[in-house]
């Protein structure tokens, strides 16, 4: 099928500055250089701020017009029109599921609008990329490839913390009073879906469920699903965004290695299951656990060191922002994180991801490593981002270039 563009999942945005100061005395302003995908205001000195790549997990797509498009140091292109893109800069994923599909040609037509004119150079078309439903990392619950995932869900799900939480008093009056309800025994694992997709469609929930009763049970998934993916320092979590993870670091070791022909913009579309572990993951013991909203964006921003040689590690540096808001990265001193420091803490996603059966009941992920701060004062340029989707159903049709290749994150 021919087309314009397509749509990719987990970008990182580099054209904000965060400042942290950290233990070594470098100090970090990423407020002072704020993006219009941060809500922040806060500012801590001057630096000099210029956008060269981004990768982002998104499902809001004005927010990454406004942030990534327009003139200006902080900038991935400087124009709208798709024709005016190298075609090396732009990278976009999603699974094939029809929703994801939509909301990601939504997402680029924001970003770049549609032209008849883009219909008639074949450079100027999208490549869309996808994967097998079997394999493809982006939504596990369709995905075959990992045994493992399986092993470790029921592994936690026998666990004494959760066996103790699930057959806690509240719990189970909680779950006998919604029974009573609904006239059937329910199933945890999708009552969060049916309940928010009737509010948030203005559809009627069962008679009988109240305000408290509603916001009880949608607690209750919640605190479920965070004991599942923050389980022995997230090894679920870790497994199953693995691929995710190592696809984000080789795109930013493609920055550093060669900003000329590296990605400027990544896109992912996926889904709530996609940005859930990803935030367990990033947040560690920090992470709130609250469900991914709608149209939810996770956006990692790379920045460089002007001051510094381009083709050194230390002359980068990373921001996650999560709906609008930067994150406090557990493991680093402030929102913005020197490469090493992200590098080094992710360094478990880029070893060969473990999804045989092992012959011992242990299936933890160890991920305790040292996390050196460096130091001196920083002037910023943003060199990448990536970014990731949860998609909303698109209802216009445009035509795409669709591609599948199961090694593309």
């Amino acid at each position: 099928m021919a087309a314009r563009r397509a749509a990719t999942g987990g970008c990182t945005a580099s054209s904000t500055s965060t400042t942290a100061t950290s233990s070594t005395a470098r100090a970090w302003s990423a407020a002072s250089c704020p993006s219009a995908a941060s809500s922040t205001g806060k500012t801590a000195r001057t630096v000099y701020c210029s956008m060269a790549a981004t990768f982002i997990i998104v499902l809001r797509h004005s927010i990454l017009r406004d942030a990534y498009i327009g003139h200006g140091p902080r900038k991935l292109f400087s124009s709208n029109k798709i024709s005016e893109r190298a075609r090396h800069e732009l990278l976009l994923r999603s699974d094939d599921q029809e929703r994801t599909l939509g909301s990601g040609q939504a997402l680029v037509d924001t970003l770049f609008p549609y032209s008849p004119k883009d219909e008639a150079n074949m450079d100027d078309m999208l490549t869309w990329m996808t994967a097998d439903a079997n394999s493809d990392y982006i939504d596990h619950r369709r995905d075959t490839s990992c045994p493992m995932l399986d092993r470790m869900a029921k592994e936690i799900n026998n666990s004494p913390a959760v066996v103790a939480h699930r057959n806690s008093p509240a719990v189970l009056a909680l779950q006998a009073r919604f029974n009573a309800i609904v006239g059937v025994k329910f199933q945890w694992d999708t009552c969060l879906e049916c309940l928010m997709i009737a509010r948030c469609n203005n559809l009627p929930l069962p008679d009988g469920t109240t305000e408290e009763l509603f916001h009880a049970l949608i607690n209750e998934v919640q605190t479920r699903t965070r004991m599942k993916l923050s389980y022995q320092n997230g090894a679920y979590a870790k497994l199953d965004m693995q691929h995710m993870w190592r696809d984000i670091l080789k795109r930013v070791d493609a920055v550093i290695l060669d900003p000329s022909s590296a990605l400027k913009l990544s896109i992912t579309m996926g889904h709530d299951s996609t940005l859930m572990p990803m935030m367990a993951v990033a947040m560690g013991p920090t992470w709130d656990g609250h469900w991914t909203t709608y149209a939810g964006m996770l956006v990692i921003e790379v920045y460089r060191d002007a001051d510094m040689d381009r083709r050194h590690g230390d002359a980068y540096a990373v921001r996650l922002i999560y709906n609008g808001k930067p994150l406090q990265l557990p493991f680093c001193n402030d929102e913005l994180c020197p490469w090493s420091t992200f590098n080094a803490s992710l360094s478990w996603a880029r070893a060969t991801r473990q999804c045989k059966l092992p012959t011992k009941a242990s299936t933890r992920l160890d991920t305790n490593v040292s996390t050196h701060q460096p130091s001196a004062a920083w002037f910023l340029l943003p060199v990448g981002a990536l970014l990731a989707v949860v998609g909303t159903l698109a209802t216009r049709q445009s035509p795409y270039r669709r591609e599948t290749d199961p090694l593309l994150g």
